[in-house]
């Protein structure tokens, strides 16, 4: 072999080696910027992540305080007191013939709810502390449905947590018995139209008299004072009502737009002025529309 052709044999064997050499080097080169490509990638991608957990947890804790307020703000809804036990029987109606006009699904979700209200709630309290196992007891049911059903519910507006279990605890709810109440307005004349009249009649002013021995005598009309008239007017509307709780109260004396009643008793007059507040303000208001307020006194 001549010296050229063995030193031309050995320069192409050497460049296929370098050429080997560069191949595996860039591959490496290319994985590797693959890999960071993948790691930037990734660290993005859990920057974002992290950014959607603050994010959820703000809008978890700021839904949670929204029921809270919630919460607070139905204690005046709570049914309880005078005439309570025919406002449940009302808004149990309400609801089983609101069911009634739905499918099988929305019937059956009510019906759910109905018995949690009959079994296990305090509707003085406007509470309903039951865990979800007991709650898939009741329903027969599993727990998963149970969840489904409870989202459902809160979904609507009718369920509102007031306290979140934890701890071995379970959850307090609460029921929006006005937005329940509004869902079934439709449905309300196919009742009955008395059941119109009886739930769209103000609430705080359904007081039932103390029996009066005899006939309650008319008020005096030559007492031409506003509390006077208004006597009249109130005597008018409901003779048994003026009797028992209106007919003993004399007025007192006026300063501006506040006039002033004095009542028999202190039991007498925490009573006028809780329940039958707004009717001697209309009464009054129908013959001096400058009376802006009542004030009873013992």
């Amino acid at each position: 072999m001549s010296p050229l052709t063995y030193i031309t044999k050995d320069f192409i064997f050497r460049m296929m080696i370098a050429k080997a050499i560069l191949i595996t080097a860039l591959d490496r080169i290319v994985a590797l910027d693959a890999n960071q490509a993948w790691l930037l990638k990734s660290v993005e991608f859990l920057r974002q992540q992290s950014n959607w957990d603050k994010d959820l947890r703000y809008r978890g804790y700021a839904q949670q305080h929204v029921q809270r307020e919630a919460g607070r703000n139905m204690l005046h809804k709570k049914l309880a007191g005078p005439g309570a036990a025919a406002r449940k029987y009302d808004l149990i109606t309400a609801l089983g013939a609101h069911a009634l006009s739905l499918d099988k699904h929305d019937q059956r979700l009510i019906l759910r709810l109905i018995t949690l209200m009959t079994a296990r709630y305090n509707w003085g309290r406007d509470e309903l502390s039951m865990g979800q196992k007991e709650i898939a007891r009741l329903w027969s049911c599993n727990e998963r449905t149970v969840k489904r059903e409870l989202a459902k519910l809160r979904a609507l507006g009718w369920l509102i947590v007031k306290r979140q279990g934890a701890r071995g605890r379970v959850s307090t709810y609460g029921f929006d018995i006005d937005c329940m109440m509004a869902a079934t307005r439709g449905i309300w004349a196919d009742v009955g139209p008395d059941f119109v009249v009886r739930v769209d009649a103000p609430q705080n002013e359904s007081v039932v008299p103390f029996p009066v021995q005899g006939t309650a005598a008319a008020p005096d009309m030559t007492d031409t004072t506003e509390w006077g008239l208004a006597r009249a007017v109130l005597f008018a509307q409901d003779a048994g009502r003026f009797g028992a709780w209106l007919q003993a109260l004399d007025r007192a004396g006026r300063a501006g737009g506040r006039l002033t009643l004095k009542a028999p008793s202190r039991f007498h007059a925490a009573y006028v002025q809780t329940h039958l507040d707004g009717v001697l303000l209309r009464a009054c208001q129908e013959v001096d529309p400058t009376v802006s307020a009542i004030e009873i006194v013992d």
